[in-house]
């Protein structure tokens, strides 16, 4: 199974935006914490929690699936 299939899995995708929401809220504060300005804050945090949980479920799909 690709990982764009993986991804779409129901329970995956659940998870997948779960994790996304609790690393965009962890990433918006600690950016916050750096003196990252306002109007890039929320760019920033969006983009850290998209990769970090893009890249724990790429992992999970490796795993799996050995690709």
């Amino acid at each position: 199974m690709d990982y764009g299939d993986f991804i779409k899995l129901p329970d995956i995708r659940e998870e997948f935006e779960e994790m996304f929401s609790r690393q965009r809220k962890y990433f918006k504060q600690k950016c916050s914490e750096l003196g990252i300005l306002k109007e890039n804050l929320e760019a920033v945090s969006i983009k850290m929690a998209f990769i970090s949980t893009d890249l724990y479920f790429s992992e999970i799909h490796r795993n799996q699936f050995g690709k």
